[in-house]
């Protein structure tokens, strides 16, 4: 109990004074990405849905309207928001919110301290652990300056690593155990990993981490070895026994999260800004900014590093105390001179080696010393010399690389050191134990590092942002019928990009209203979720004059041509132009600006309908779609109406102006919702892809998910027609989703083989190659996921790019600039005639390539299937094959501009669609 009391007041005192706001505020910064209301939007979400809805609170379609959002891979610390309900349901959001901070914090102390007086303990028990030791390591882990950045910072989740310390403690124990007891400590370890993964998938990366280097270790330094060892099959039992309580226990979240992450759609993309979100070498010793004396302005802090004028690259999140690391190395050292010798280095190597491991992994993909990462030797290399460290290495691991902020090592970290500067102050401790006095020099020793650890780590106070919405928020939700909100700033945020100056504010405002918003912060979400809203001409001015880009004007004229007919399908009621937060860039400085261009674009009343704190409230004026409605593709601006698995517009397609279907399944968005008695009808002017001896397609068609029947389709140009059901009820709002799914994709690279061959020389290109010959030389490789890569060497002259005839693999790239002189044309000569026969070899020139082009050049070049006789001047694009002779290649050559494509059709093509049509 003193553990816990002491760990309860350290708690409320060192997070002033959020004691004094409990119910209003939250921890967090409002200068920064304001991600703590992603936490409280998902605690009121996962309440809406599962008491209010009665439905899974993994999905929403309140953001990113009107596409909604699978919650599969958000950040939504699900253990606090299931165990937070009672409390939600008692107070408020907030209130629950800061409840199960307090509880993580206090917890993460007293699971360090249950686990490090364990390890501590006598091998007989007689006499008991000492405290002390084992309240500095819960000082330590619990109240460390990197939780309380995280705190402030909103990252809730990395604030809330409490399970850690509780679910190492009962794996160690279970691999020491006997009988009962064994199986007892086996299920709490899967108990607590259950509750860990819960609060954070990623978190797994860490206990993985943490059991393989301490489980071969069996770490207990003041503990004899057990009489009887489990075997190998008893310790592999425990811990699938442990495996399998974790996965029941956290099954509701892990199961999705695992079809999720196999199902490649979220994907990380490049290196998530690993580089950026790393440890600093000299962070580790470098005070937080949030230290009142050390420290620094913490707003300044923050810009800094928004701004890249930090010292470090990132917040800094790193700082591990130097009391602390002096204590875990008396800790080592002394393990390392001990009488007992080996015995005692091994009971404590492996914290130590998970410190090592966790320290070396948060440096991330490069070395950085004080915000550098380039280092220049003695200009060993003119752009300077960089240190890959081991974290690259974990990039390319499926589902490890998931975890993109190297820096979150540091909990596993702290955790490691907080075990050893315990035992590095027991052996202090023990060292006075002899002297006269020793009990007083013992307790002043005890409490100065027990001050010195909690001052070096000081964040105080926290800082705490006002949750409570503006009132005309509360009004909107007085507002009767469904509608979507369109709101200023207006952004779209997820963990690898941002479009626009996203506010999660304005999230957590909905909790009031609970009407759709154009917007909002997905976390992890697939590509299209993004892409549709990008490629809008209204959203890309709206959030282009937001982060200081006026839009051009053929932008201009594509977003006011738009606009009206964008905010009838999208049934959006209301323009809310929220005021700027002083200090927080972007839209602080150019709120104004992006206001005016949406009042004079979008159709709204011209004085706003509600006004307060600041905030103004728009009704938006949209009008009425027409009845009947028909979408031409190919023809007309479709973007808005077209879900994912759409192609770009073809002007004649076998005849018509339309699209292809590139997936099984897709969707179209129509603004025509059926009414009580209104009879509908809808019909699509379809053809699938079709070839010799290949299967007969079907089409599926669903309107808001009710199925209208399946068709079989015929080859060429066809109208089907379904009734849409009479409904009971007035329709929701926004618009109808017309669910249309067929039987099978096929490439047509694939089903039609003689498509992809090159030219006339009998070989298929192993990828799909373009080449561009003008005043540049391009050449592109688009792999099978339609990936593209630049292989052109881009000189003047001729470009060549030989690649493997099998795989498509890039084997290398030249350019020899025959403009220049001859020397260049028989260098051009010797290359090719190294290059193996068989192989696939593509040229581009750039400018008059021509000019010192000798007869032996030329040979050279017709052996791989070019003509012999190029004209002067011309510019060339070709694929050849070596030693497929000449002419046979393929080839295309112009006075001034030359594109080639070789390799057929990669898309997995379904149907086309000409037009759709209600009526």
């Amino acid at each position: 109990m003193a553990a816990l009391t002491l760990f309860s007041f350290l708690t409320l005192a060192l997070t002033y004074p959020l004691v004094t706001h409990l119910t209003t505020h939250v921890p967090g910064s409002a200068t920064w990405a304001f991600d703590e209301y992603t936490f409280l939007w998902s605690a009121w979400w996962f309440k809406t849905a599962a008491l209010d809805l009665h439905s899974s609170p993994l999905h929403t379609h309140l953001l990113f309207y009107p596409l909604g959002l699978d919650l599969i891979l958000y950040t939504y610390n699900f253990f606090h928001a299931v165990l937070g309900l009672p409390l939600q349901l008692a107070g408020n959001v907030p209130l629950a919110s800061n409840l199960m901070l307090w509880f993580a914090t206090l917890t993460s102390g007293y699971g360090a301290f249950l686990l490090t007086r364990w390890l501590l303990r006598s091998a007989d028990q007689r006499p008991p652990a000492p405290l002390f030791p084992a309240l500095l390591a819960g000082l330590i882990y619990a109240f460390g300056a990197n939780r309380a950045v995280y705190q402030a910072l909103g990252h809730y989740n990395i604030a809330s690593v409490q399970w850690l310390p509780f679910a190492l403690l009962y794996f160690l124990k279970a691999a020491q155990a006997d009988g009962r007891a064994a199986w007892r400590a086996a299920s709490l370890a899967g108990l607590f990993s259950g509750f860990l993964l819960l609060t954070d998938m990623t978190f797994a990366v860490f206990l993985a981490l943490a059991l393989l280097v301490l489980l071969p270790m069996q770490p207990r330094p003041n503990a004899a070895p057990p009489a009887r060892r489990p075997t190998w099959g008893q310790q592999l039992t425990r811990l699938a026994l442990a495996g399998a309580v974790a996965a029941l226990v956290s099954g509701y979240l892990l199961l999705p999260t695992v079809r999720e992450m196999l199902g490649g759609r979220y994907g990380l993309e490049g290196w998530g800004d690993a580089l950026k979100l790393s440890n600093d070498l000299a962070s580790f010793v470098t005070p937080v900014a949030l230290h009142p004396l050390l420290g620094q302005n913490w707003p300044q802090a923050l810009r800094a590093a928004e701004t890249g004028s930090a010292r470090f690259s990132d917040v800094n999140t790193g700082f591990v105390g130097i009391v602390t690391l002096a204590l875990a190395l008396v800790a080592g050292l002394a393990a390392r001179w001990s009488k007992s010798g080996l015995a005692a280095w091994q009971a404590l190597a492996g914290w130590i080696g998970l410190a090592l491991l966790s320290a070396l992994l948060s440096l991330g993909p490069l070395l950085q010393i004080n915000g550098q990462w380039r280092f220049n030797l003695d200009n060993l290399l003119p752009e300077g010399v960089t240190f890959p460290l081991p974290f690259a290495l974990l990039h390319y691991l499926p589902f490890i690389n998931a975890n993109r902020t190297p820096n979150r090592f540091s909990i596993p970290l702290m955790l490691a050191l907080a075990v050893l500067a315990a035992v590095g102050s027991q052996h202090l401790r023990t060292r006075l134990a002899g002297w006269r006095p020793g009990r007083p020099l013992i307790a002043g020793l005890s409490g100065v590092l027990a001050a010195a650890v909690l001052f070096e780590h000081l964040a105080w106070p926290l800082p705490l942002t006002d949750t409570r919405p503006p009132a005309v928020y509360s009004q909107l939700a007085q507002e009767p019928g469904s509608f979507a909100v369109l709101s200023l700033p207006l952004g779209w945020r997820n963990g690898f990009r941002v479009f626009g100056s996203e506010d999660t504010r304005v999230q957590w405002y909905q909790h009031l209203h609970g009407q759709p918003i154009i917007g909002g912060n997905a976390v992890r979400n697939p590509p299209f979720k993004f892409d549709y809203f990008e490629r809008l001409p209204l959203f890309q001015a709206l959030t282009g004059l937001e982060m200081y880009r006026t839009p051009a004007p053929a932008l201009d004229q594509a977003a006011r041509d738009q606009a009206a007919a964008l905010m009838s399908l999208l049934n959006v009621r209301y323009l809310v132009v929220n005021p700027p937060v002083p200090g927080r860039y972007p839209y602080v400085d150019t709120w104004q600006a992006t206001r005016d261009y949406a009042l004079q674009v979008l159709p709204v009343d011209p004085q706003p309908i509600f006004e307060a704190d600041g905030v103004q409230v728009y009704r938006v004026q949209a009008p009425p779609p027409p009845l009947p409605f028909e979408l031409d593709f190919g023809g007309q601006d479709t973007l808005p109406y077209r879900g994912d698995h759409w192609d770009v517009d073809e002007a004649d397609l076998a005849g018509a102006s339309a699209v292809w279907m590139t997936g099984r399944q897709t969707e179209l968005f129509l603004p025509v919702q059926p009414q009580p008695g209104q009879k509908l009808r809808l019909t699509l002017r379809v053809t699938p892809y079709s070839y010799p001896g290949g299967p007969g397609q079907t089409l599926a068609v669903a309107w808001n998910g009710r199925a209208l029947g399946q068709r079989s389709l015929t080859p060429g140009w066809q109208e089907l027609t379904f009734d849409v059901p009479d409904v009971q009820e007035t329709g929701g709002s926004g618009p109808s989703i017309i669910s249309l799914t067929s039987g099978w994709t096929q490439a047509p690279r694939n089903a039609q083989p003689e498509s992809a061959l090159i030219g006339a020389t009998g070989v298929a290109a192993p990828v799909i190659i373009e080449v561009h010959a003008f005043s540049e030389a391009f050449i592109t490789l688009i792999g099978p996921e339609g990936e593209r890569f630049d292989a052109s060497a881009g000189r003047r002259g001729i470009n060549l790019a030989v690649l493997d005839e099998k795989t498509g693999a890039l084997l290398d790239k030249r350019g020899f600039d025959t403009a220049a002189n001859d020397f260049e044309a028989e260098a051009l000569t010797a290359y090719l005639a190294q290059v193996p026969a068989g192989r696939v070899v593509v040229v581009a020139t750039k400018e008059d390539a021509t000019r010192h082009l000798t007869a032996a050049a030329r040979a050279a070049l017709g052996r791989l299937g070019l003509p012999a006789d190029l004209a002067a001047g011309a510019s060339l694009a070709a694929v050849g094959v070596q030693g497929a002779g000449n002419g046979v290649g393929a080839i295309a050559w112009a006075p001034g501009d030359a594109y080639l494509k070789v390799g057929g059709d990669a898309r997995p093509l379904a149907f086309a669609l000409d037009w759709v049509r209600v009526q």
